[in-house]
């Protein structure tokens, strides 16, 4: 009888630690969001068309690029406002309208980290693709969406 009753007890036990486990990893989750965006560098006669745009953690941007040489670099400023530290899995381009122009993020890559209420900024590089000699239509919008899990 005693043994049934250890027994028992010690199921119970053990049942109890990974509900308190599962309920414990459900609690810590990365929430990153994009906070700000701005421009950091103009080169040549690019033109930003209209105050770029964000929700959470993608950023439209709308460029008019003039020559081959022209570039327009933002800084996208992103917040873990989570409880856990999260990694960047990767980083997706939609570029609207025009073949001819690229966009580049700079400094950061993929794993890299953030942790809990730590901020970032990500610069984003957006110009013509380097064997583009003449230019055709310069305007284009540009959708940049983080993924971090």
């Amino acid at each position: 009888m005693k043994k049934r009753i250890i027994f028992i007890s010690l199921l119970l036990i053990i049942v109890l630690i990974i509900i308190l486990l599962m309920v414990f990893n459900q609690r810590k989750t990365g929430k990153v969001e994009i906070t700000d965006i701005e421009i950091s560098n103009t080169e040549g006669n690019a033109v930003n068309e209209k105050k770029p745009s964000f929700n959470d953690l993608t950023a439209t941007f709308n460029v008019d690029l003039k020559e081959a040489s022209d570039s327009l670099t933002y800084l996208i400023k992103v917040k873990n406002n989570g409880n856990s530290k999260v990694k960047l899995y990767n980083v997706e381009m939609d570029i609207a309208n025009n073949s001819n122009i690229t966009a580049e993020v700079l400094g950061i890559e993929s794993g890299d980290s953030l942790n809990e209420n730590e901020e970032a900024l990500i610069p984003v590089k957006i110009g013509y693709l380097e064997d583009v000699l003449e230019e055709e239509n310069g305007s284009s919008e540009i959708k940049v969406t983080l993924i971090y899990k």
